[in-house]
């Protein structure tokens, strides 16, 4: 199954879910051959650890930022540079405990089943005082969790061995949190409707890397939804869970690095994965993830003509984990947070303002009963 901070970024605008007038009774981990699922949570949710630092939940603006400079690092930007389109690099860090076995992915055609993906996301923003560079609270947002079922089939594997999936969301839904605006959970639900029958297309190679993803949206589905899927559709191209090509054992380490674009960001996403153990094809394995931002578009932060943007902060890191079966792609059982702390200054009209932004995306996926 791909696996990317791009999409767990973006999963709070795109990959929603659902919630039905009767409960979905979730599958036994024995019938998916992941017995004890993900053992613990991700560390209770990692309460805000997200390795090392992004404070969890809505602090507005409760950071000091620096005077006005680059938030972009320029061997961050020479690293970009040497990347092709579409290219995902993994590098094995430590080959891991003997005995070691090169791991493969291998689905067989015609096997279906529902995954739901449960996101909850929250976001605050502020103004900096020039005088004391401290940050002045304005917004802040937590929103609805957002669920989607995603009916998933294997439809063929090709002569490369590349495995050809199909998703097609369900039913999607929206539930309220403590502590959210009000509206919020009518507002998503009437957007997230039209979202029914999304179809979306991915191909993977015996080893996981993601060669191709694209979406077919419903007839019906509204402009916003529509730019929020084609962003996603960009984040996530080239971003997947690989695995290395050479054998591995139980501790082993690698790093999958790739160039990822939501939107206003160019971002350099860097996966280090950590294979905590494995009983036949079942793996269970530890993630963190960092994206560094190569470029920031203030053209596409929905900005007035003639306004420019400097990137004064950019922070972005998360962690999760996640129980796999590397012969049935729809027991996937995962849980990750991530959080990104941001400050940028804008121009407009002779005036500049600096403002701070705080995000946190936690996301749970699970396969379903029928």
């Amino acid at each position: 199954m791909p696996r990317s901070f791009g999409r767990s970024f973006l999963l709070a605008l795109t990959l929603l879910a659902c919630k039905k007038s009767a409960p979905i009774e979730t599958m036994d981990d024995a019938d998916w051959g992941m017995e004890g699922g993900v053992e613990g949570g991700v560390e209770g949710g990692i309460e805000g650890g997200l390795v090392g630092g992004v404070p969890g939940g809505v602090e507005g603006g409760a950071l000091t930022l620096p005077p006005p400079s680059s938030a972009i690092d320029p061997a961050v930007t020479a690293l970009a540079a040497t990347f092709t389109e579409g290219e995902i690099r993994v590098i094995l860090q430590d080959a891991g405990a003997e005995p070691r076995r090169a791991l493969r992915y291998n689905y067989t055609p015609g096997t279906k089943g529902t995954l739901r993906v449960t996101t909850a996301f929250d976001m605050g923003m502020g103004m900096v005082d020039p005088a004391t560079g401290q940050a002045i609270p304005v917004m802040d947002v937590i929103m609805p969790a957002m669920l989607m079922d995603v009916v998933m089939s294997v439809e063929r594997v090709d002569a490369d061995k590349n495995v050809h999936l199909n998703g097609v969301v369900g039913a999607v839904g929206v539930e309220a949190r403590d502590g959210m605006g009000e509206g919020l959970v009518d507002l998503l639900s009437a957007q997230l409707t039209s979202l029914v029958g999304l179809s979306t297309q991915a191909v993977l190679t015996p080893t996981g890397r993601l060669v191709r993803l694209a979406s077919t949206l419903p007839a019906d589905v509204s402009p916003e939804i529509a730019e929020s899927m084609a962003m996603a559709d960009q984040a996530s191209q080239g971003v997947s869970f690989p695995l290395p090509e050479e054998p591995i054992g139980v501790g082993a380490r690698w790093t999958v690095m790739s160039i990822s674009q939501a939107n206003a960001l160019e971002v350099l996403v860097t996966q280090t994965t950590t294979l905590e153990s494995l009983e036949g094809d079942v793996a269970q394995v530890s993630f963190t993830i960092t994206q560094d931002l190569v470029e920031g578009r203030g053209d596409l932060l929905g900005l007035p003509p003639g306004s420019s943007v400097v990137f004064t902060q950019f922070r972005s890191e998360g962690a999760g984990q996640a129980r796999i079966n590397l012969n049935k792609p729809l027991a996937v059982t995962s849980e990750i947070l991530v959080g990104l702390q941001a400050g940028f200054s804008v121009s407009a009209n002779g005036e500049t303002q600096n403002v701070t932004m705080t995000m946190r995306t936690e996301s749970d996926t699970a396969p379903v009963a029928p």
